[in-house]
């Protein structure tokens, strides 16, 4: 009898376990999959998976430990709404009660390209000072952005710089907003340009000038005080120390770790490089008109309105009427880095791509290119593989006059903040642009 109970016991043990063990297996939470494996903000994503909530809010699920919303949910199913955050990619988890799950393969958020008006956008130009859309300019031509996310517009026609708030409020930084222009040096709206074309700030927050007509490189504290730093005012070429020197029509600047000022002289068809104490010298351009790579003295360009310099030191010109973008290394070798020569346009590597007078040119954290492409209405992207491909705008918006957000009409002048974020100068739309990658 004894030993009929203990079996009996036994038996009714094992079996107790095993229903446990069935029912937490019933009872376990888990993901199988989730799709789209790849999304941007606003995106629906499904995660497949067992055991969910069919309350939708008592399923807490996160990317890569960002909260997201749970739209709707099932035993077996739960949609989420991918967030406005790029620290999205990564870990897909979701808790329910006190039992969490993640799945092995890793979620991407893909970034989303906006395009939105930062300050201007008066089609037949003016001046006014304001806030974002009630601001007024006359052919922006350059941009530069400071440390604290402030970005200055050289304002051609207006002959003076402008400064824009990071919240979209604009003032007058130098010049007094005259079509006339002139030279002078002195405080904020006492000093004088004459087309002020390209700019570029430097490590102590001073914003330098390219006065093109003036044939001047212009120098602004953050004071606003405006001095001289290079250029007599006399059309010409000379290298030399500070106002001894000459130039003929500078247009864009690009200053280096080291404070090295470089300028793109238009109409000298040379790119210049002035040390942080003013010493000119040329860096590469024979002054010669056309086209040819080779050693700096040799090499020719045609009209170069842009330059950018990257970490190691090599210097990059958008080479305008030569529809290239040029590389002069370190060594002082000038090569053809992308452009067929032909204006048109064309995505491709290298010399396959075609641009239509490209006029400025910027460089990203990651050693990437960003061409102000000003009859292509847009922004080319070329990696240090020089893929060009077409980051912001369309090609064929140059002839569409709507005044929609999204479309350039003559990108100028293009500058990256420290967060990533882009300013472009659209000319013809006199406005200033931010493109935001979110």
């Amino acid at each position: 009898m004894m030993k009929s109970i203990k079996l009996y016991l036994s038996t009714l043990i094992m079996a107790s376990i095993v229903l446990a063990s069935c029912d937490k297996e019933q009872t376990s939470l888990s993901i199988t999959s989730f799709s789209p494996i790849k999304a941007g903000r606003g995106d629906t994503l499904t995660i497949i998976g067992k055991n969910f909530s069919i309350i939708a809010d008592r399923n807490i699920v996160t990317l890569n430990n960002v909260p997201v919303v749970v739209e709707s949910a099932s035993s077996t199913e739960i949609k989420i709404i991918v967030p406005k955050n790029k620290n999205c990619s990564g870990a897909v988890r979701v808790t329910v009660a006190n039992e969490t799950v993640v799945i092995d393969e890793q979620f991407t958020y893909l970034l989303t390209l906006t395009i939105t008006t930062l300050a201007g956008g008066n089609r037949e130009g003016g001046f006014a000072d304001g806030i974002g859309e009630k601001a007024q300019f006359d052919w922006p031509q350059g941009v530069a952005v400071d440390a604290s996310g402030n970005v200055f517009v050289a304002d051609l026609r207006n002959n003076c710089i402008r400064k824009i708030t990071p919240e979209g409020e604009v003032s007058t930084f130098a010049g007094n907003g005259t079509e006339i222009g002139g030279f002078a040096d002195g405080m904020g709206v006492y000093a004088r340009f004459r087309w002020p074309y390209g700019l570029a700030v430097d490590a102590s927050g001073n914003v330098l000038v390219a006065d093109y007509y003036n044939h001047r490189i212009r120098k602004i504290t953050p004071e606003g005080e405006v001095c001289t730093f290079a250029g007599s005012g006399t059309q010409g070429f000379a290298d030399g120390m500070g106002i001894s020197a000459q130039f003929n029509g500078p247009s864009g600047l690009t200053i280096d770790e080291a404070g090295n000022v470089y300028v793109a002289d238009r109409d000298n068809n040379r790119i210049r490089k002035i040390s942080p104490k003013g010493s000119v010298g040329t860096l590469a351009g024979s002054g010669a008109l056309g086209y040819s790579d080779g050693i700096s003295t040799v090499a020719k360009f045609q009209q170069p309105e842009g330059v950018a310099v990257d970490v190691f030191g090599n210097v990059y010109v958008a080479d305008s009427n030569n529809a290239r973008i040029r590389k002069i290394s370190t060594e002082g070798m000038v090569s053809t880095f992308a452009g067929s020569g032909t204006q048109g346009y064309l995505d491709g590597v290298g010399s396959v791509a075609k641009f239509h007078y490209p006029r400025d040119i910027i460089i990203d954290a990651s050693n990437n290119l960003y061409v102000a492409d000003y009859y292509n209405n847009c922004i080319r992207k070329i990696t240090p593989e020089r893929e060009v491909s077409t980051f912001a705008g369309r090609v064929e918006d140059f002839f569409d006059y709507e005044f929609i957000y999204s479309r350039f009409e003559g990108a100028s002048s293009v500058a990256i903040d420290s967060f990533g974020n882009m300013y472009v100068a659209d000319a013809r739309k006199n406005r200033i642009c931010k493109v935001a990658m979110e």
